[in-house]
């Protein structure tokens, strides 16, 4: 009996050393474990997260250098382009300069305002035909129009004071596209040495009209792309 007492003692004393085993360095090991895989978890959604952070800020430095490009490249467009033609203004500025340049304007007509179409130079040619065809079935809203008006001027003058004439409305502050130049010898000078010279001046103003787009409007352009 008393051997049989020894045995199931001696036995009974691994399973305890095991037990002592497991719950003193097994156990505790694994919950380390068991914390530092959360840990490791956390430590790469941090991660993922200040990537994808790290991302979203290159894009909006990428977008803000762009809308810096795009600002300087249209600084003087409200000037240039401004909401209204202001006739009266742009008249008084054409005696400034025809006073300047010793000019004497003996007439000037202007045209009915009309809307200059606005196309990407740079998309294929079939995408511009298609985007024709698109407007006549529903006419696009675009955020910018641009409205053309054209006038006539007629001045005499010298050969260089039409010449410095001209000068004055290039470097005009408002975008004037001057299609068309002639000239003859003006009519009462004919019979003289140094003749004055009448020319026709046909040129071009512009102004801009900014439209609201709305969402819907936009959310209608996207699906139909």
């Amino acid at each position: 009996m008393k051997d049989l007492r020894k045995i199931v003692l001696m036995c009974l004393i691994p399973v305890l050393l095991t037990i002592i085993f497991i719950a003193c360095f097994t156990v505790p090991a694994i919950t380390q474990y068991m914390g530092l895989t959360k840990k490791i978890n956390q430590e790469k959604s941090s991660i993922k997260e200040t990537q994808s952070r790290v991302e979203e800020l290159r894009a909006n430095k990428k977008l803000a250098n762009e809308l810096a490009k795009l600002n300087t490249a249209l600084a003087g467009f409200d000037v240039e382009f401004p909401e209204e033609f202001r006739d009266e203004i742009f008249l008084i500025d054409l005696e400034i300069f025809a006073n300047e340049a010793v000019n004497r304007i003996v007439q000037l007509q202007s045209s009915s305002e009309k809307n200059i179409e606005i196309t990407d130079p740079n998309a294929p040619e079939t995408a511009k035909k298609s985007k024709k065809r698109a407007q006549v079935k529903d006419e696009e809203l675009l955020p910018v129009q641009i409205i053309e008006k054209s006038f006539d001027i007629n001045t005499v003058a010298y050969y260089s004071e039409i010449i410095n004439f001209v000068r004055f409305l290039e470097s005009y502050q408002r975008k004037i596209n001057i299609s068309g130049i002639s000239a003859k010898i003006f009519k009462d000078d004919t019979e003289s040495l140094n003749p004055k010279i009448e020319i026709k001046i046909a040129a071009s103003v512009y102004k801009s009209v900014i439209n609201e787009i709305k969402e819907e409007n936009s959310k209608n352009a996207e699906i139909k792309k």
